[in-house]
């Protein structure tokens, strides 16, 4: 076993720690822990020594949600938002577990306490969802936004973007720019067009 200065069968918080975990992270140790709740949860080292009381994520969402059943934030309609953050970052069962926290995506220490979430985003416009500008960063004040679906598929991380006269933007805008549909566009690269040629030829009209 590589050598760390964690062991197992040790405890942080409420996490006991069972094995190593497979990572390709360099240099970063993972480690397979069991929660006292029941749930398991990989939890790197620093996470592990840093947090106050480690736990799947059920130690913060008890926390916060009997703090401000009695503070009244339960029914701001940010709040609902706010759950769904914390569940799909820390809660290994939450479906969207394994593209949110199994990733490495944390919620800033701030967030952990919906007060500051709700005061640093307001309430959301309608059609509207919370997104991160960078894919790979945390949900944090500065990462942040309220996005319409459109705006969300345009930041996707398998979003495919297009160099053309300076301007770098996702193959759906290009299209939505050029008036033509994203699966013209796209048959085109599939055929071997160049960037210039798939941009500048004009669509075909059918008479």
């Amino acid at each position: 076993m590589p050598q760390t200065s964690i062991h197992i069968n040790q405890r942080f918080g409420r996490l006991t720690v069972l094995e190593l975990a497979s990572t390709k992270k360099r240099r970063v140790f993972q480690w397979i822990c069991r929660c006292d709740c029941g749930e398991h949860v990989i939890a790197s080292s620093s996470r592990l020594k840093r947090s106050k009381i480690p736990s799947c994520g059920c130690y913060t969402i008890e926390r916060t949600s009997e703090l401000h059943r009695i503070h009244g934030y339960t029914h701001h309609p940010t709040y609902q938002r706010w759950k769904s953050m914390m569940c799909r970052c820390y809660q290994v069962n939450n479906p969207n577990y394994p593209r949110y926290g199994a990733r490495g995506i944390i919620v800033c220490e701030r967030w952990h306490n919906p007060q500051y979430f709700i005061e640093d985003m307001g309430i959301p416009p309608q059609g509207h969802t919370l997104e991160r500008k960078d894919n790979n960063g945390p949900y944090s004040p500065d990462n942040c936004i309220w996005a319409t679906r459109l705006q969300q598929g345009r930041n996707t991380r398998k979003c495919h973007f297009i160099t053309f006269q300076e301007h770098t933007w996702p193959i759906s805008v290009w299209a939505e720019y050029l008036g033509m549909k994203v699966d013209t566009l796209k048959s085109r690269f599939v055929r071997g067009w160049s960037v210039e040629k798939a941009l500048t030829t004009p669509l075909r009209v059918h008479v």
